[in-house]
């Protein structure tokens, strides 16, 4: 009787050492620290801010929309007395924009940079005396221009003319009433040409020898003889 006995009870003594090593099991694979993955980007440099999210009909006709921003942002208008703040700031705080907007730098050949910033739906480009806004649509339709008269850098009766034109542009002429002109080259969607004489036609030179012109926008009231000493 006794081997029939002891039989059932090694198996009961297996299949309870079984149950307990598989509990060791499992209780050590639950306990382990899971497999991490290093996640290479952590070790890289932020991304940039994104491009500029300036949408609306021809948007896509113009780069600098769609180009990284980076950490630059353009000036919010500080407290400072007046005159020491630049028009792009001026500009952005008639709107009831007094924080910074993502911007973009284009420097110029004449010494000064430009700043393309974004506002809503609009384009924005100013300089430190002067600046403009409008979408991109008015930028295809040549309408974000603006000129400027008696800037302590300008020569008496000179004019700056500054504006943004679509991509294709090559460069830009200025005809004035005087019937003389002045060119300049297109970079990034922006331009600076310097006139001699009130401006009268904005002429857009497009790559391949074609191109358009559109009327420059002197404000009433202009008198080329109030800058001359």
């Amino acid at each position: 009787m006794i081997p029939h006995l002891r039989r059932p009870a090694v198996l009961g003594l297996l299949l309870t050492v079984v149950a307990f090593l598989a509990l060791v099991v499992v209780a050590i694979a639950g306990s382990a620290d899971p497999v991490v993955v290093e996640d290479s980007s952590a070790h890289t440099s932020p991304a940039l801010r994104g491009p500029f999210e300036v949408d609306g009909p021809g948007a896509g006709d113009v780069a600098i929309l769609q180009e990284p921003v980076g950490a630059h942002l353009s000036p919010s208008p500080p407290d400072a007395r007046p005159g020491s703040q630049s028009a792009l700031a001026l500009s952005l705080a008639g709107q009831g924009i007094d924080q910074p907007v993502p911007a973009h730098l284009v420097s110029r050949s004449l010494g000064e940079e430009i700043t393309v910033a974004e506002v809503g739906d609009d384009a924005c480009v100013g300089v430190d005396s002067l600046a403009t806004c409008g979408s991109p649509q008015a930028i295809a339709e040549g309408h974000v221009v603006a000129v400027e008269l008696c800037s302590p850098d300008l020569a008496a009766g000179s004019y700056r003319v500054l504006g943004m034109a679509p991509d294709g542009v090559e460069t830009v002429r200025v005809e004035t009433r005087g019937q003389s002109s002045a060119t300049a080259a297109v970079r990034e969607n922006t331009y600076e040409v310097i006139a001699p004489d009130v401006p009268d036609l904005i002429v857009w030179q497009m790559v391949g020898g074609d191109g358009w012109s559109v009327p420059a926008p002197v404000p009433p009231g202009y008198d080329a003889g109030s800058c001359q000493g």
